[in-house]
């Protein structure tokens, strides 16, 4: 079973050994951590850090990464073929030309010609893969529990799909959520404790949310993605009626705002959306039990 840090930590791994052959540098070339945050050819984000620190594969020397060297062999077998490409274009046009005839078979339910025909362009796409290295989404390795390193990742027509749309476009990165990241963010709700509004702050971190509520603080994720932590504590502190599915709201929204270019100002939308939530439910709590002292 591979697991989403072991999938990213695959593909980080070929874009750092891909960079390194694109720019015919040494395999002991020291990376800065702004060359691997900000260098779009690298564009590592913020999770991506703590992937690396924890890995034997990646040394980390506090102002610069290296590559281990238990991975040079990977290096060394990949460079070849990456920098040859022998008969890319070829090889490239017999694959598309196949999955057309695997699009047909499979439109026309002929599931074993579907299969002889894949079956036939495993070695291509995988000798395809190592001239390019480009990048599947990890999900790919979770769900077949393999690599793209191994030829057999190839064995499956979502595979084959997946590299002609890859082979289709220019190989890019991008950094996704991290554009909202430790951004504050109003978060303004009503409490019948004190008859008025209470307003905090809200920020994403990378691996759940910063609140700045009762105790301020500032640089330590006080809050786990579903807003269990410090913000629910502030509001059972103040009594505050929350809505039951606000927790699985909060965890959702973060995984939105994780996967996507979200940009800050969307996402203060939405977390404004969440306060209202709130205070709409905290208001329609009746009267008499705040009078009565029992919520």
């Amino acid at each position: 079973m591979i697991e989403r840090e072991q999938s990213r930590l695959f593909n980080l791994k070929m874009r750092i050994i891909k960079y390194l052959i694109d720019n015919r540098l040494e395999f002991s070339h020291k990376f800065t951590i702004e060359d691997l945050r900000d260098n779009k050819n690298l564009f590592l984000r913020e999770v991506d850090f703590s992937y690396l620190d924890k890995s034997d594969w990646f040394e980390n020397h506090e102002k610069f990464y290296i590559c281990n060297e238990i991975i040079k062999d990977d290096y060394e077998s990949i460079k070849e073929k990456y920098i040859q490409k022998q008969d890319y274009e070829g090889l490239k046009k017999e694959l598309f030309e196949a999955y057309e005839q695997i699009q047909l078979a499979s439109k026309q339910k002929g599931y074993k010609r579907l299969n002889e025909i894949l079956s036939t362009q495993v070695d291509n796409a995988f000798n395809l893969w190592k001239m390019t290295l480009v990048e599947y989404p990890e999900y790919y390795m979770e769900n077949s529990g393999m690599y793209p390193s191994n030829k057999e990742f190839f064995n499956h027509i979502h595979m084959i799909e997946e590299l002609c749309k890859l082979l289709s476009q220019p190989q890019s990165y991008s950094k996704l959520g991290d554009i909202n990241l430790n951004q504050k963010m109003q978060f303004v709700v009503f409490t019948n404790r004190w008859g008025h509004d209470d307003h905090y702050e809200i920020a994403r971190s990378y691996d759940g949310w910063i609140f700045y509520g009762m105790y301020q603080t500032a640089d330590i994720t006080n809050c786990e993605k579903d807003g269990s932590g410090a913000l629910v504590d502030a509001l059972e502190h103040d009594s505050i009626n929350y809505p039951k599915d606000l927790s699985f709201a909060f965890e959702h929204l973060w995984e939105e705002a994780d996967k996507k270019e979200m940009s800050t100002n969307e996402l203060s939308s939405y977390i404004s959306d969440l306060a209202d939530w709130i205070s709409i439910t905290e208001k329609a709590k009746p009267k008499f039990l705040a009078d009565m002292g029992i919520m």
